[in-house]
């Protein structure tokens, strides 16, 4: 069975940087952590790919992707309505928080 990294989305957001930025990573996951919470909020179902840099590691993909010069892509979110009918209760680990007093 193959596996799509972005779970057959219908809509990938593509976040890419300014490579003179001082801190690249940390402003584009607060850009995606914004976007997953805007998402959530208009029930949204969203999910950060992470594996989708090795995408990126071929020079042709930011031609095809049309990313800018000097902006370097690193993440991918999935945008996608939610299939209500394969939610349910997840399986919990259950007791993996620790608390320390």
């Amino acid at each position: 069975m193959e596996k799509n990294i972005l779970h057959n989305a219908p809509t990938v957001i593509i976040i890419s940087g300014n490579e003179s930025a001082s801190d690249i990573k940390a402003d584009c996951s607060a850009a995606i952590e914004n976007i997953l919470l805007a998402a959530e909020g208009l029930d949204i179902g969203s999910c950060w790919i992470g594996l989708i840099k090795a995408y990126f590691q071929d020079p042709e993909s930011s031609t095809k992707l049309k990313i800018p010069d000097g902006y370097v892509p690193l993440y991918g979110v999935t945008l996608g309505y939610k299939d209500v009918k394969k939610q349910g209760n997840p399986n919990r680990n259950e007791n993996v928080v620790n608390w320390i007093r």
